[in-house]
């Protein structure tokens, strides 16, 4: 059989098998709905895991409505470009540090946090397109990152 063959079976089989797993997936998220609003029945002050979630990840979206309020219409990929090319090869965190402070965000702030998943992304996409670069130091710790030449 012709490995390209071969190849087009098991992309189906596996395909084959995520829309089983779909299936089963929305079958048993349907009983947990049921099983919750019975549950609510005879104990109504009871409170599914699911919201307990929905109110933690509801904070980080107010910080993160918050952050974009002050970030503005910034262009991030271009201010952590800026950051490397001033910094030279620095680590994610220092170019967090460097992005917060033109904001006038401190460390301690539960936005700064936010600010290191953005410029840890931003890091990454411009990677991919081959605008920066990043090395592993020997000790293994954090990547540096450098503008590519």
């Amino acid at each position: 059989m012709n490995p390209s063959n071969e190849l087009k079976d098991k992309r189906a089989e596996l395909t084959a098998r995520i829309e089983d797993l779909a299936a089963e997936l929305e079958e048993a998220q349907t009983t947990i709905t049921a099983l919750d609003k019975v549950i609510a029945i005879y104990d109504p002050e009871w409170q599914p895991e699911s919201s307990r979630r929905r109110r933690k990840n509801a904070s980080k979206g107010k910080l993160a409505t918050e952050l974009n309020a002050v970030l503005g219409k910034t262009n991030r990929r271009q201010a952590v470009l800026d950051i490397l090319r001033v910094a030279g090869p620095t680590t994610c965190a220092e170019c967090t540090q460097a992005f917060a402070e033109r904001f006038g965000i401190p460390s301690g702030n539960p936005k700064y946090r936010l600010m290191n998943e953005i410029v840890s992304k931003n890091l990454s996409s411009l990677e991919a397109h081959g605008w920066v670069r990043s090395t592993q130091p020997e000790d293994g710790l954090r990547k540096i990152w450098e503008i590519a030449v």
